[in-house]
């Protein structure tokens, strides 16, 4: 059952998509945690100590793997055998153009009367345009509309790094507060 050839959602009894039960996924991976957890080796010796390990790693990556949107899609990707992780820039100008206005709003956010109203105001558009890229994604990936798919989840990388820098900018700002 727990193989490194398994891949992520047979080890946790998932069906494959991008769909997921996050409530079955928890509770599957505490089962799986439980049943691999080296401690439960101890005393069987130095080589299934080790398994166990190796076992109990597997399931943690699958596991991060499957509560992550972005890694999921580009893991089913990779199942698909479809998944290129070339860096490859968009020629599409209306994105260009929302990236552009995203960043300028980003970097406007500490100049503002309120900024962490501006801030979560923004998180909440890059939020709701991260989910339609996922949403897209799910789409094209069960119509195996793959290079549709895959540029969804370029753009969708865009928004992360982005939330991820408004999450840098807002504890810049509380620090200032201190």
């Amino acid at each position: 059952m727990l193989n490194s050839t398994s891949d992520y959602f047979e080890l946790f009894g998932l069906p494959r998509g991008f769909d997921m039960n996050y409530q079955l996924l928890k509770d599957r991976y505490r089962e799986l945690q439980a049943a691999t957890h080296p401690d439960r080796y101890a005393a069987q010796g130095d080589q299934a100590r080790r398994l166990a390990v190796q076992r109990a790693a597997l399931v943690n990556e699958a596991f991060q793997t499957l509560e992550d949107p972005l890694k999921r899609g580009i893991y089913l990707l990779e199942l698909e055998g479809v998944y290129d992780d070339a860096q490859q820039t968009t020629s599409d100008n209306a994105f260009l153009m929302q990236q552009i206005e995203f960043r300028e709003a980003l970097d406007a956010i500490p100049k503002q009367s309120d900024p962490f109203a501006a801030a979560d105001k923004l998180r909440d558009e890059l939020t709701e345009a991260q989910q339609a890229l996922y949403a897209d994604f799910a789409r094209d990936y069960a119509d195996k509309a793959f290079p549709s798919a895959q540029q969804a989840l370029r753009r969708a990388q865009f928004f992360r790094r982005l939330l991820g820098q408004l999450d840098d900018l807002e504890a810049r700002m509380e620090d200032e507060l201190i």
